[in-house]
């Protein structure tokens, strides 16, 4: 009998659509997990049962969960965004934050995900792909020198690099790696980005301000310093369920939050609402919503893909690579911004789907298919087990499901067919 690994307090959320979530939670069940849901974000759940690693899982492999702390959730929640908006996410790495405000913003609005070139913008780009979130196109700039687009964002996510007092629990080295006295580089980062955003922030807009330390160097004073320096407001946060919030240590800065890591089960986290005073210019946003659906983008694949479930927007080839374009990018964002598309595969003579697209998808029965029913068959292929391609399709794709749900694409090689990552 398999010993189940500890599991306090795990928390996970769901990366599906919402028809979805019972087969998902059906296919961790079969794993033998065991989890609740939590009150302050429906999709979100906690682990009351581990057999094995929940990185290992199933859901995990084909990007349905994301493993995420439960504080961490909050600074998407608290920026408020709504359906059809245009975000921007300026520290956006690994990724985490960025799902949960594309879930926010739908399939009418748009997420810009920035983070600096390097393997943290590669780690997001990869979390973006495996998660399908194709309302998400990504930069690469280093924050504070973001292009100077003022104005351009009604909603800024900023969770500023900091020294992580609040992830002591888990890693105590972190308060001995960043002592106070070595924080002046830290202070400094944090408020140039702070002083970006307020540029790129319109009238009526709100940034939320986020760390996960309990330093109050770069919680409280940024905030004040923001105050008086950048002409930015706090604003109200609500409270969340089944958090703890102590007040803050700054008399000026009565309308922060700090939650308490412990009593939250979870990181100590820092959250600000800022604004920008003025009137909001709302009317990009609203014409977003209201716009029609265009047709489904052409198809360059050499199989049958379907566009339903995604964004408006188009396919274009860049490098040799086939990105989504939502149709919200080329509407909302500036021309100086540079960014990159959702990567549905590559172009080598034909074109090449990714695995992972698997919003692609048709539905079930629709088209050259490969069902499976039971997770031991899905640990088998994944561990490289090929499977006998069902009827005789001569395509070079076939589609990957469990039960109802889609998974992926699997490759074809004469009789077999198997998963690959590669493409």
């Amino acid at each position: 009998m398999t010993a189940s690994h500890p599991a306090p307090g795990r928390t996970f959320r769901l990366c599906c659509l919402s028809k979805e979530t019972h087969l998902v939670e059906s296919m961790l069940l079969a794993e033998g997990y065991r989890f609740s849901p939590l009150d302050f974000y429906g999709p979100a759940r906690v682990l009351t049962r581990e057999p094995r690693p929940l990185g290992g899982s199933l859901a995990a492999s084909f990007g349905l969960i994301y493993i995420q702390d439960r504080s961490s959730m909050l600074p998407p929640l608290a920026l408020e965004a709504d359906f059809g908006e245009t975000v921007l996410d300026m520290c956006a790495s690994p990724g985490g934050k960025t799902g949960i405000l594309s879930r926010m913003t739908g399939r009418k609005g748009l997420v810009l995900a920035n983070e600096p070139p390097g393997k943290r913008l590669s780690t997001l780009r990869r979390n973006l792909l495996v998660n399908n979130l194709m309302n998400v196109v990504s930069s690469g700039y280093h924050g504070e020198r973001f292009p100077e687009t003022p104005q351009a964002f009604s909603r800024i996510l900023l969770d500023v690099p900091c020294s992580g007092w609040g992830t002591a629990e888990k890693n105590p080295r972190v308060t001995t790696i960043w002592r106070a006295e070595k924080l002046g580089p830290l202070l400094g980062l944090q408020q140039r980005l702070l002083s970006k955003c307020a540029g790129l922030l319109a009238p009526g807009g709100r940034l939320l301000y986020s760390t996960c330390t309990t330093n109050i160097a770069e919680n409280e004073d940024q905030v004040l310093w923001a105050e008086s320096q950048l002409g930015l407001k706090q604003a109200e946060l609500k409270p969340f369920p089944g958090f703890a919030a102590e007040g803050p240590l700054r008399a000026g800065a009565a309308k922060c939050m700090r939650i308490q890591g412990g009593a939250s089960k979870g990181q100590s986290f820092f959250l600000a609402a800022l604004h920008r005073t003025g009137r909001e210019e709302a009317q990009g946003r609203a014409a977003a919503a209201a716009s029609p659906r265009s047709s489904s983008p052409e198809n360059p694949f050499a199989h049958r893909v379907c566009f339903s479930r995604l964004p408006e927007g188009g396919v274009r080839e860049v490098k040799r690579c086939l990105e989504f374009v939502p149709e919200a990018a080329l509407r909302e964002l500036p021309e100086e911004i540079k960014w990159q598309g959702f990567y549905l595969g590559k172009k080598r003579g034909t074109s090449l789907v990714s695995a992972r697209a698997r919003l692609l998808l048709p539905p079930r029965g629709q088209g050259p298919e490969l069902v499976l029913e039971n997770v031991e068959q899905l640990r088998q292929l994944l561990s490289g087990q090929s499977f006998r391609t069902p009827g005789a399709p001569k395509q070079r794709f076939l589609g990957l499901y469990y039960r109802e749900l889609p998974l992926g694409w699997l490759s074809v090689k004469g009789s077999r067919c198997f998963w690959s990552d590669r493409t």
